[in-house]
């Protein structure tokens, strides 16, 4: 019999846990999913401009500067170790096409323009999918 019952307080135990580990993630954030937005948007506004001599070094600022923001705001937040992985990994994305853009003064095809910029728009797309499926 007090098998039985430790056997079943084990059980409870350990669902207990479970449902706790639950609760330990962070909830929806609205600051945190409008710092994802904001890089989703300047990527998709920056994107027309690629068909043009040269992008401006401003859209390319803009960018960085949201991505920067997404991924500080989002660091210590407690029990958003995903989120924040997810934005620094974006923020890499980011960083990568700055320093090619400044590398090469401006002067990067258009096509490398097109495609890293929509690489940049879903990956942040795909984050906010994320983050708006938290928990409210």
């Amino acid at each position: 019999m007090k098998k039985t019952i430790a056997l079943i307080s084990v059980v409870f135990v350990l669902s207990g846990c479970s449902l706790l580990n639950a609760y330990k993630t962070s909830k929806y954030d609205d600051g945190e999913y409008f710092t994802v937005n904001q890089v989703r948007t300047v990527a998709q506004m920056a994107k027309p401009y690629c068909n043009e001599q040269y992008l401006d070094y401003s859209w390319v600022e803009r960018i960085y500067v949201s991505s920067l923001v997404a991924t500080n705001y989002t660091q210590y937040i407690p029990e958003n170790e995903t989120s924040h992985k997810l934005l620094k990994g974006l923020h890499e994305i980011v960083s990568g096409f700055k320093s090619h853009y400044e590398e090469n003064a401006g002067q990067i095809s258009r096509n490398y323009c097109r495609l890293k910029l929509e690489q940049i728009h879903r990956s942040a797309e795909k984050i906010q999918q994320v983050i708006g499926s938290k928990n409210r």
